[in-house]
């Protein structure tokens, strides 16, 4: 029986909000979703919360305090709470207990769930035995040998068992499942006000222009570099085009609902995918223990069918990472029909058809209700760059990093300074350090400089940032790797 003392500070978490959560906790809410750890595999989870560590800069008492928390507490462990020197309560970790963000607590997140506290007035009435634990506690240590931690072992197996304190399985199973919907609400409100700052009124303006765009060329790439806003504003563009009224309570909901019925498909190209996978191909398949090929219809084929025989409806293809797969070869000789004015149903131009190859070669053209929407990553050189043939059938629209999106995104003007001056730091150290491309091809996006709840800019500087920068130091796209110190670089490069 291992028994550790935790700490709780009584002016920011009572023990009492412990007791009501079932919850062992511990504070330092600037940290966030520590999850990325405890998630982890056991040697990786200790590398990475140390990385953590190291990159972080918050009260210096909390790495270990975590390290605990996360790590070293096992199954069947005794913990006793304290609020300064006075004993609150006490516990037993159970076989099912599961790390948690409880954004349900002020400031303790962190959580082991789920546990019953029992007051330690309640549990021990040896006179003999004080309430007061000697020095306070601060975080979470070991529990030395003294009459306190006798009396616990000698008596806290027969009382948990008289009074059942150990939650069960199913009582587990119940009260995780209460809390998991609880968190996923306020995860899904959250999300919706991320959504709402990037589409905001500026957005708007771009939403239309691309809108307009699009309806007259048929096909659009938006490019940028990671962060702008690519991937989340294909799914208000697809909208619009559908004509689906919604807004930004709703687009998500509403884009999931296109998507499962069909009106809009989403498909990632990758260096492996050839035109059998997107438009159509010979597929084995065993029947009657002998293995035979069927023609199978690709993502392509299949919406533009879907198209063809709705020519009322809208229907949207969206590309992601358009140009890391080899487009004339996924496409073949439907490249050229995909042209607005070479499309099935159009009012002006000639439209054309092509005779697949493993369709008996029945004719095949692309309908006019149907868009497609590419996105791409210009700061991607892994691969090669989009040739002429796409060039000259796609609108290219540039989606460009915007601080006035991340400025309006905070309340709190500290925060806002913060994040505004580190969007401007990392501006010129790529203006400064750049070597054969645009800035704004290269200029990391406003969604890396915006947090989520439970985040902060810290953390999105340590794990998104300068990641990326450090990616274009090594790739040379830049001349000098970045200061890992987020406030030696705002200072570096702020002018």
């Amino acid at each position: 029986m291992s028994i550790k003392k935790i700490g709780l500070d009584k002016k920011v978490t009572s023990f009492d909000e412990l007791f009501s959560q079932y919850v062992v906790a511990q504070g330092w809410p600037n940290w966030g979703d520590l999850s990325f750890a405890y998630t982890a595999q056991d040697t990786s989870r200790d590398n990475k919360f140390q990385s953590f560590i190291e990159t972080t800069y918050f009260d210096s008492k909390a790495p270990h305090t975590f390290r605990q928390l996360l790590k070293e507490i096992k199954s069947h462990d005794i913990i006793l709470a304290f609020e300064g020197n006075t004993i609150k309560g006490i516990t037993e970790i159970p076989n099912d207990f599961v790390y948690f963000y409880n954004v349900e607590m002020e400031d303790y997140k962190n959580c082991l769930f789920p546990v019953k506290w029992v007051r330690w007035k309640d549990f021990c009435h040896d006179k003999n035995i004080s309430h007061q634990g000697g020095q306070g506690v601060q975080g979470i240590v070991n529990a030395g040998d003294s009459d306190i931690t006798e009396y616990v072992k000698k008596n806290w197996r027969h009382y948990k068992e008289q009074h059942g304190i150990i939650i069960q399985p199913q009582e587990c199973q119940e009260k995780l499942e209460q809390l998991k919907r609880e968190f996923s609400i306020k995860q899904i409100e959250s999300e919706k006000a991320f959504y709402k700052r990037l589409l905001n009124d500026k957005n708007t303006t771009m939403k239309n222009t691309i809108i307009n765009i699009i309806k007259t060329k048929k096909n659009i790439i938006l490019q940028g570099a990671p962060g702008t806003g690519k991937t989340y504003s294909t799914a208000a563009i697809a909208l619009s085009i559908i004509g689906d009224n919604y807004d930004d309570q709703n687009l998500l909901s509403k884009y999931d609902t296109l998507r499962n019925n069909g009106q809009i498909e989403f498909v990632t190209f990758h260096q492996s995918m050839d035109y059998e996978d997107f438009i159509e191909g010979l597929k084995p398949s065993i029947e009657n223990g002998t293995i035979t090929y069927k023609v199978e219809d690709g993502v392509f084929k299949r919406i533009c069918q879907k198209a063809k025989n709705n020519p009322d409806n809208n229907y949207v293809l969206i590309i992601d990472e358009i140009n890391r797969g080899n487009v004339s070869k996924i496409f073949g000789e439907l490249i050229s029909l995909i042209e607005a004015d070479k499309r099935i149903g159009c009012k002006d131009g000639h439209p054309l058809t092509a005779r697949l190859p493993y369709s008996k070669g029945e004719p095949f053209g692309i309908p006019s209700n149907l868009y497609i929407i590419g996105t791409m990553n210009t700061t991607d050189r892994s691969v090669g760059s989009v040739d002429y043939a796409i060039r000259r059938r796609f609108a290219f629209y540039t989606l460009k990093s915007d601080r006035t999106i991340v400025e309006n995104s905070y309340n709190d003007d500290n925060d806002k300074h913060e994040a505004s001056q580190l969007f401007e730091a990392v501006k010129n150290f790529i203006q400064k350090t750049k070597i054969d491309m645009d800035v704004d091809d290269l200029m990391v996006g406003h969604s890396y400089f915006m947090y989520r709840e439970g985040e902060n800019l810290q953390q999105k500087w340590n794990y998104a940032i300068l990641p990326l920068l450090t990616e274009y130091y090594k790739d040379g796209i830049c001349s000098k790797s970045p200061e890992k110190d987020m406030w030696n670089f705002i200072n570096t490069y702020v002018e």
